[in-house]
């Protein structure tokens, strides 16, 4: 196998300064491994810590924590069936608030999961004056919640662009930011484990879809809620009709179209 590095091998990373530790996953500790269960609520816990591993407790500011699903296994045939393991996708991005050190935050697992691997939570923090990062590995999917209540409803669906003040009809920009607000009780589905399931957004004048699955990120504190914003380039003259689906973890889906 051959490397190659690029830039000043002297030069420093600009690496968080301090560590997060998740601690607990639905009330385990993450020193063994915890199962979790789709179409249940989450919940993780855990603290900054200095880098000698005191706990930070002047620590005030926000977390950004992600959900992977179920890592895969890829082999390269052409590499003498050469394999390695791959992330899986995305199941929840949202901020969290980080006090005295200390965060906790809830959040669904979306019926689209893959089961028997283990999965993956990172936490990066920030403050005013430093930053942190943390990972656990100690999780796996495993089953459904059987005690899950039915959903029938998809998720709410606001279009606008550049901000609140946009009406339909309204003169945009050939380079704007395309935002979506969502709301749906359950939570947003971000998996591509199951087909057809996308967070998506499609504008009259092109073939492709816009994929807004990477672009969307719940609101602080809440997985109910949540804010798609998009960036839109080199738009032609013209009327212009955007529609926007979105799926909630139940698989629930809606639609709503801005002109």
């Amino acid at each position: 196998l051959k490397y190659h590095l690029f830039a000043d091998p002297t030069m420093r990373l600009n690496m968080p300064r301090a560590n997060v530790s998740i601690d607990s996953v639905n009330g385990s500790s993450t020193t063994q491994l915890v199962a979790m269960k789709s179409l249940g609520k989450v919940t993780v816990k855990g603290n900054v810590k200095r880098r000698d591993g005191s706990g930070w407790t002047t620590f005030n500011g926000r977390g950004l924590m992600e959900v992977l699903d179920s890592k895969r296994k890829v082999v390269v045939n052409e590499w003498g069936g050469f394999t390695f393991d791959v992330n899986g996708s995305l199941l929840y991005r949202g901020e969290i608030s980080v006090t005295n050190g200390f965060f906790q935050s809830v959040f669904p697992l979306p019926k689209d999961v893959s089961y028997g691997a283990r999965s993956r939570i990172s936490f990066y923090a920030w403050s005013d004056s430093t930053d942190a990062v943390g990972v656990t590995e100690n999780v796996t999917i495993a089953g459904s919640d059987s005690a899950a209540v039915p959903d029938s409803a998809g998720p709410q669906i606001t279009i606008y662009f550049e901000d609140q003040a946009f009406r339909s009809g309204d003169v945009i920009r050939p380079n704007s930011t395309l935002i979506v607000d969502l709301y749906d009780d359950n939570g947003i589905n971000t998996s591509i484990a199951g087909v057809g399931h996308r967070l998506q957004a499609v504008m009259s004048g092109q073939s492709a879809p816009i994929d807004l699955m990477d672009y969307y990120r719940s609101n602080l504190d809440t997985y109910q809620s949540g804010q798609v914003r998009y960036p839109l380039s080199n738009l032609s003259e013209g009327r212009r009709s955007v529609t926007v689906k979105a799926w909630d973890t139940y698989n629930n889906s809606s639609e709503s179209e801005i002109i």
